[in-house]
């Protein structure tokens, strides 16, 4: 009976310190797993635009790592160092956020980063004239600036610009024989669409006098026009509108230095570009 008590009490014993031994090696797992995740250091947070909706695809770059926000804008950088570091968020259309965050052992949870957006705008149009036929034959000679920069005619007649920050833009466009077309509008967000812009057939007469061997445009005083005397102004143009010539004469132009030209003189065909060959 004494020795069944024995062995009984020692089982217990064993059973007691197996249990023991399990919630040790239990906690010991535990502490370490919390030991190795208080010992990493990452951040988490949210990227945001100015009127406080999230950004996707934000990228977010701390140490060289980086990462990209979700569909709610949220975001997390783990492994990184601990201490002071720079965060930079950059997104499509918004302006580089950049700031300073001290990130302790552990996970840091960053205020969102709202980023400023970047207003683009851009300006389009059709080209349209009450004489179709003259100006397919010339819509090639198109000169179209949004400000200073020049914008391509496509084949259809329409033009769009590269995105512009939203202001105040001038709108030029020449074509032979027609009177330029020169507006400023106030440009609103994303696109600014103008429809059809009607040309006007041009009642002007003038002449662009170049140098047929270099190309540029010939500045003088000394020219002569069925024996008037005119100037060109620093592109080489001279303006005949109010010279009182007559429909379908003849325009002999005579230029020192220059082979003679002659021209007829119509009222309805905008400038007309000479080429003079030099003597």
């Amino acid at each position: 009976m004494h020795k069944q008590k024995s062995s009984i009490g020692k089982t217990i014993i064993i059973s007691i310190l197996f249990i023991i031994g399990i919630i040790f090696l239990v906690v010991n797992i535990l502490t370490v797993s919390q030991i190795r995740k208080l010992a990493s250091v990452s951040i988490r947070g949210v990227v945001a635009s100015d009127l406080g909706k999230p950004i996707k695809n934000a990228i977010v770059t701390i140490q060289n790592t980086r990462s990209r926000s979700d569909e709610t804008g949220e975001y997390i950088l783990p492994n990184l160092k601990w201490g002071w570091n720079t965060i930079q968020v950059d997104a499509d259309g918004f302006l580089p956020y950049q700031d300073t965050v001290y990130l302790p052992f552990g996970t840091t949870t960053y205020d969102v980063a709202q980023l400023r957006s970047i207003n683009f705008a851009t300006l389009k149009g059709r080209l349209k004239s009450n004489n179709q036929s003259f100006f397919d034959a010339n819509f090639t000679q198109a000169k179209i600036k949004i400000n200073s920069s020049k914008v391509d005619l496509q084949s259809d007649g329409t033009f769009e610009s590269e995105k512009i920050s939203i202001q105040k833009v001038s709108l030029l466009i020449s074509i032979p024989g027609y009177d330029d077309y020169y507006k400023i509008f106030e440009l609103g967000q994303g696109q600014n669409d103008l429809g059809d812009i009607e040309l006007v057939r041009s009642t002007k007469f003038s002449l662009q006098l170049k140098n047929k061997d270099t190309g540029k445009p010939i500045q003088t005083s000394e020219i002569t026009i069925n024996n008037k005397k005119f100037s060109t102004e620093f592109d080489g143009s001279i303006d005949l509108t109010l010279a009182r010539f007559l429909i379908g004469e003849k325009l002999n132009i005579e230029v020192d230095g220059f082979k003679d030209q002659s021209v007829i003189y119509q009222n309805n065909l905008g400038s007309v570009e000479i080429l003079l060959e030099s003597e």
